[in-house]
């Protein structure tokens, strides 16, 4: 779904901007009240035109969320619960629900995963479902943690619901609740987990999903969602299940503690990073006490939210989820993922959302924590 997206930042509140394009009750009804589980907006003028500005101030979208981690089954359950919360209330001011942006990009979430809101965006036409349903359906399918079987099972019910233009939510709502009940023994498969067909020539995933009935649920799950990613380019799973050597496991716990602030100093009283062999090193470098962390890999996640972000940095000025270190177009950048007091890069201080290109030696401010980017 397209949009005219703009954000703002007014005092300490953050601002999704879209322009209002039609003048239905419905943008009264939704502009007056507060519905459960919509994110509050208001009508406001800007350069002669109606704008509507949703307050997505300390939320942060269920694409960025879920950018680093996956959903497990109760993840995604509560998601549905919440979606069908939503259209009750939806009912209850005679709002329309397919009127509900479902672009991953657009929802949003308290960062704690426990709390979803929606945009209400009110349009000329109705239509039977969202319009951008099949955007929400690919990524839960991406996103479905391949080792809860629950959650890869689920994901896949509603991406085949939506291509069959079935998808009715209280049904799916249903069955989830039983597969709720089920234990991992009724979904685990007798055997190892490995697919031993290979794909035929000009075989689509659909026809990889129905090929072979006999095989367990779970394989069928892991191989349609491996051949759906392979074919859209971001292949990032194997759907054989076998153990990890433990070479690969220990450079992963090493490759996680290089993410973490040294606590030991030395006796001059200096903190040292252990870094790594490479000197050619991307770091950010504190002014205030000389700390270093070292920005590899990238994307960085920097906030308050501990255990979920990549740099901790405990200080009240700082959002849960505050910023974001990224690599594109061969150059660095840093994004203010929705934060309440900014991110400023050399006296610029970034909008909620924008990008801005680094270079060695660029001063970062998180809040009033202040680095240099090296």
């Amino acid at each position: 779904m397209n949009m005219a997206v703009e954000y703002k930042r007014d005092m300490s509140r953050n601002y999704l901007i879209l322009p209002r394009i039609c003048n239905s009750y419905q943008v009264r009804m939704v502009t007056r009240n507060r519905p459960d589980g919509f994110l509050p907006v208001t009508e406001k003028q800007k350069e002669g035109e109606e704008k509507l500005c949703y307050d997505i101030s300390s939320r942060l979208s269920l694409e960025r969320l879920y950018e680093k981690k996956d959903m497990g089954f109760e993840e995604i359950r509560r998601f549905f619960v919440s979606w069908q919360e939503a259209n009750l209330s939806a009912e209850r001011y005679l709002l329309t629900s397919s009127f509900l942006i479902c672009d991953p990009k657009y929802i949003y979430m308290d960062p704690s995963g426990l709390k979803t809101e929606w945009i209400c965006y009110p349009k000329e036409e109705e239509t039977p479902y969202p319009e951008d349903l099949k955007l929400l359906a690919e990524f839960i399918l991406e996103k479905a943690n391949r080792e809860d079987s629950k959650a890869a099972e689920a994901a896949y019910a509603f991406y085949k619901a939506v291509k069959e233009d079935s998808f009715l939510l209280p049904d799916l709502l249903k069955m989830f609740e039983k597969m709720a009940e089920k234990t991992e023994e009724d979904l685990e498969p007798e055997g190892p987990v490995k697919a031993e067909c290979p794909r035929e020539e000009n075989e689509t995933p659909e026809q990889i999903w129905e090929r072979k009935p006999k095989e367990s649920l779970f394989v069928r799950i892991g191989r349609f969602v491996e051949e759906k990613l392979l074919k859209r380019g971001t292949h990032r799973l194997k759907v054989e299940k076998t153990e990890q050597p433990r070479e690969n496991v220990r450079r992963k716990e090493e490759a996680a503690d290089s993410f973490a602030w040294m606590s030991q100093q030395e006796e001059s009283g200096e903190t040292v990073l252990l870094a790594g062999e490479s000197e050619e090193v991307r770091e950010l470098y504190s002014m205030s006490d000389g700390r270093r962390f070292c920005l590899d890999p990238l994307p960085v996640t920097i906030g308050k939210l501990k255990k979920e972000v990549d740099l901790y940095l405990d200080s009240p000025g700082i959002s849960r989820y505050h910023a974001r270190i990224l690599e594109a177009d061969n150059a660095i950048w840093v994004e203010d993922t929705n934060s309440k007091n900014g991110v400023v890069v050399n006296e610029y201080r970034l909008s909620a959302f924008e990008k801005v290109k680094l270079t060695p030696g660029d001063r970062i401010y998180f809040g009033r924590e202040g680095f240099i980017f090296r």
